[in-house]
């Protein structure tokens, strides 16, 4: 199975660096970046859809990864839009790795 990204599907909603959300301030020890969200879709677990949003640093920002079809969104649309509620899992990155991972890509 091969996936593509569909460029075309969000030119509006292309993530880019203002999008990301400015962390709380807080201690260092205990910040963090909001790194993927899976969401389900259905009556239980056992029935319904999974979708993913996962940020890339090496693939450009937020892409949603439904089946075989790999979509480009933005920051705003994971943490406000239709998926926001039914967040299943959620991964967070330490903050000073994400610096790192940024200044790598």
């Amino acid at each position: 199975d091969q996936m593509e990204v569909d460029d075309n599907e969000n030119n509006n909603n292309m993530m880019v660096e203002q999008d990301m959300p400015t962390p709380t301030p807080g201690l260092p020890e205990h910040t963090y970046q909001l790194q993927s969200v899976v969401s389900h879709h259905g009556n239980s677990a056992s029935f319904g859809h999974y979708v993913a949003d996962v940020f890339r640093f090496d693939g450009g920002g937020w892409h949603r990864y439904d089946d075989t079809r790999v979509i480009r969104t933005d920051a705003r649309t994971v943490m406000t839009g239709p998926n926001s509620s039914n967040g299943y899992i959620l991964t967070y990155l330490y903050q000073p790795l994400w610096e790192g991972c940024k200044a790598e890509k």
